[in-house]
């Protein structure tokens, strides 16, 4: 078990874990008001090597294995989902 900080306080956001990826949170609502383009993870092997592509919030974060991550929805992102993977980083699906 491990315990950490983050960088700064933001709710609504998006989370999954992963042996390989730790635990992974992505955007929320920070406390400026307004969503974030952060990434956090804690434990396993695997390192987001990017923020996201646009500030998101109560979106949905699914780890689909070893490389990719799905991130998809929220209040001001609903249509929108994107595919990051560690060697091309983010790839824009179709609006949903």
């Amino acid at each position: 078990m491990f315990s950490g900080r983050l960088p700064e306080a933001a709710g609504s956001s998006g989370h999954d874990s992963h042996p390989a990826w730790g635990l992974v949170l992505t955007g929320g609502y920070g406390v400026h008001g307004r969503g974030t383009d952060r990434v956090v993870t804690m434990g396993g092997t695997s390192v987001f090597e990017s923020p996201l592509p646009e500030p998101m919030y109560s979106h949905c974060a699914v780890i689909v294995d070893e490389d990719r991550v799905f991130v998809a929805g929220g209040y001001d992102t609903r249509k929108r989902a994107y595919l990051y993977d560690r060697k091309t980083k983010y790839v824009y699906i179709d609006e949903i």
